[in-house]
């Protein structure tokens, strides 16, 4: 809604956020692959940890996506 909003509005202030909580979003989903890696012994555990991993991955796109609306400003 936000980067929707950016370009609406035509609002730097709402870019700048957007580009801020992308950011924010970047750093947190490495933590998340980080902490996956960490936590796979087995492939047992890779298995139960794949979905996780693939929400991290759709979250990330959702991201980039926004960032790329709020940049048509």
């Amino acid at each position: 809604d936000l980067a929707y909003s950016t370009v609406i509005f035509d609002s730097d202030e709402f870019l700048e956020e957007v580009l801020q909580l992308e950011e924010r979003l970047d750093q947190l989903l490495y933590q998340v692959r980080i902490q996956i890696m960490m936590a796979t012994r087995t492939r047992e555990d890779a298995e139960e940890l794949i979905g996780i991993l693939q929400v991290a991955t759709a979250a990330e796109q959702i991201g980039n996506a926004a960032e790329e609306i709020a940049r048509l400003v």
